[in-house]
């Protein structure tokens, strides 16, 4: 329950009380001060924590207490509110009375020349005011480091993922789905304890950014992570966003690993893509785990109604930036965004269910009324008629003309109209726009400002974004929409991994290439190689509060899973063609646990409850 800040303390040059030999000028043989700073906080003392790098600019780091819980921070800033600051920084919040103790060690002569007489160890007391910055992660679940379980190496880790089994023929999707937990292993790091870290994280990439990690990159790799729960911490990455929140709700983008503060590039807020409700939701269908939900509600609707009161126009849909969202120099300039815009009407979605949850009835009401009025926003200002597309609003009229990817995101919120859904459709299938050698690109063909090489958002293949894609028609209806997208985008990793060793963060469009700008080693690639396999290809849908699984059949025989958690029932599925009758599947099933299956063949679904144990049994006959 202490919280502490992090202090940095130079020493002044040349504060000897007694003068130096005159035959030596090494100053490494004169006894150094000793320094303790004494908060007015129990338990008072700070600790030193000082690194080897500013030992050798001879520095001091000290963690000073500051709260506790007779004592708390006071809050910076409330929620809901409008903030006017420029680029979000920790704000003084009081002044405390701290005592800085230099204790001079006492120092023999080192020969006969020495002039002075030894000095006594009497300590120097000098009180003055420290400044106190607002506390962050006041709403986080975690707020102390915790040493959480994971695998001794990969090879136990793949032990207690799920295991998709495939045909002979797509042997290639199953080298790579190994691979990406590979990287994923590799990515994983412990912090310094005084940097606020409150677990190990998952690094953004292995060739790029050493100190700094982003919310909708850890987004979309916990989407990955989620799958290895039994085997690590997988939203140890949000547990560390919570432990960075601002008072009122903001949620950086992006936080510096080895400073413990948010790092700023410009000159104006920059919330990534809200999209933790998300991963969360996620994590819940898997595990059943609502205690989880229970806990990271406060800090989730706090960031929400920052956002709501900090970045949403009068005509109800909501503006961002080009580093905000992630699309760094995408020609997606304007007012409204279909991204942003669509976020709010998707997360209010999710936030109105964990709200009920924790028994928030009215919350819950509230969060499904702003999920209608935002989506209606949504449809009727950010969707152009000639275009045919979602994009962004502009200030004078019209929408900008650029087909950006992020004109499909609505179709996640399962609330585009049908016809709509068919003229996305369209865009994605045509040649000229985004249908592409490697689809889909972040910037459609036809635009002027499209670069062929990609120069990271004129143009390249990006997992997250491909992600929405596939996700938004999979909800919209379009499964084979869906399939056939990730599928080419899973052949494209599968070619450039062989030429290369590696997940890239982004990849050419238009040849089976990396991108050109572009990291190796990317955590959010794994997306696709393991949650899109999983749930896209291979059709599972899991919703362990209910104990069922829901199963799209794949097209081809051959298919299914091995080791699939199910809250706490572990499931092996597959399906192969009944030689006889090619249009007929057996099903074979098998569970340490009672569960629902759902099986889900394009045309009609059909529930049976299973027992533990194996069951192997025709779909036309069964079912």
């Amino acid at each position: 329950g202490v919280g502490y800040q992090r202090v940095v303390a130079r020493p002044l040059p040349g504060f000897f009380r007694s003068a130096p030999a005159v035959d030596s000028n090494d100053s490494t043989l004169f006894a150094q001060p000793t320094f303790a700073l004494v908060s007015p906080v129990s338990p008072f003392e700070a600790r030193e924590v000082t690194t080897a790098a500013e030992a050798g600019r001879g520095l001091k780091a000290f963690l000073v207490p500051v709260s506790n819980a007779q004592q708390p921070v006071p809050a910076a800033r409330t929620q809901p509110r409008e903030t006017t600051r420029v680029e979000p920084e920790s704000q003084v919040v009081e002044l405390k009375p701290f005592r800085l103790e230099l204790v001079q060690p006492r120092q023999e002569p080192l020969n006969f020349l020495w002039k002075d007489p030894p000095v006594d160890p009497t300590p120097a007391e000098v009180s003055f005011p420290l400044p106190v910055f607002e506390q962050r992660g006041r709403l986080a679940p975690l707020r102390e480091y915790r040493d959480l379980p994971f695998p001794p190496d990969v090879a136990a880790l793949l032990k207690l993922v799920p295991r998709p089994v495939l045909p002979p023929t797509l042997a290639s999707f199953g080298a790579l789905y190994d691979y990406a937990w590979d990287m994923l292993f590799r990515l994983k790091r412990d912090p310094r304890r005084d940097t606020g870290m409150v677990s190990y994280y998952f690094k953004t990439a292995i060739g790029g950014f050493p100190d700094d990690f982003f919310v909708w990159d850890s987004s979309f790799t916990a989407l990955a992570l989620n799958y290895g729960h039994r085997a690590l911490a997988p939203l140890s990455n949000l547990d560390n966003h919570y432990a960075r929140q601002f008072d009122g709700g903001y949620m950086h983008r992006e936080q510096n690993l080895s400073e413990g503060t948010a790092s700023a590039f410009e000159p104006d807020f920059s919330p990534n893509p809200p999209l933790l409700t998300l991963v969360e939701w996620s994590h819940y269908q898997l595990t059943g785990n609502a205690e989880r939900l229970k806990s990271v509600y406060p800090a989730l609707a706090a960031n929400h109604r920052w956002i709501e009161a900090n970045r949403k126009l009068p005509d109800g849909t909501y503006w961002t930036t080009g580093l905000a969202n992630g699309l760094d120099n995408s020609p997606s300039l304007g007012e409204g965004y279909p991204d942003l815009t669509a976020q709010m009407v998707h997360e209010a979605e999710l936030l109105a269910q964990l709200a009920r949850l924790s028994g928030l009835e009215d919350e819950a009401k509230a969060f499904e009324e702003e999920r209608r009025i935002t989506a209606e926003a949504m449809n009727a200002k950010l969707w152009s008629d000639p275009m045919r597309f979602y994009s962004t609003s502009l200030a004078e009229g019209g929408h900008n003309p650029n087909k950006i990817i992020t004109g499909f995101w609505p179709l996640w919120t399962g609330l585009v109209p049908p016809q709509r859904v068919e003229a996305l459709a369209d865009h994605l299938l045509d040649p000229a726009s985004f249908n592409r050698p490697h689809p889909v690109p972040s910037l459609a063909a036809d635009s002027p400002h499209f670069v062929p090489g990609g120069e990271y958002w004129k143009g390249s293949v990006w997992a997250p974004t491909n992600c929405a894609v596939i996700q938004g028609f999979e909800r919209a209806g379009r499964h084979d929409l869906a399939v056939q997208t990730l599928t080419r985008h899973l052949q494209a990793l599968v070619k450039v991994r062989a030429e290369t060793g590696v997940l890239w963060e982004n990849y050419s469009s238009e040849a089976i290439t990396r991108g050109s700008t572009s990291c190796e080693d990317y955590s959010w690639t794994a997306v696709g190689p393991i949650t899109l396999l999983l749930e896209i290809f291979l059709g599972l849908k899991p919703d362990a509060p209910q104990r069922t699984l829901t199963w799209r059949l794949p097209e081809e025989g051959g298919c299914g899973v091995e080791n699939y958690p199910l809250g706490a029932a572990t499931l092996s599925l597959r399906q192969n063609l009944d030689p006889a009758d090619p249009g007929n599947r057996i099903l074979e099933v098998n569970s340490d646990r009672a569960f629902r299956l759902v099986i889900d063949d394009g045309v009609c679904q059909r529930e049976h409850l299973f027992s533990a144990g194996p069951w192997t049994g025709s779909l036309k006959e069964e079912f």
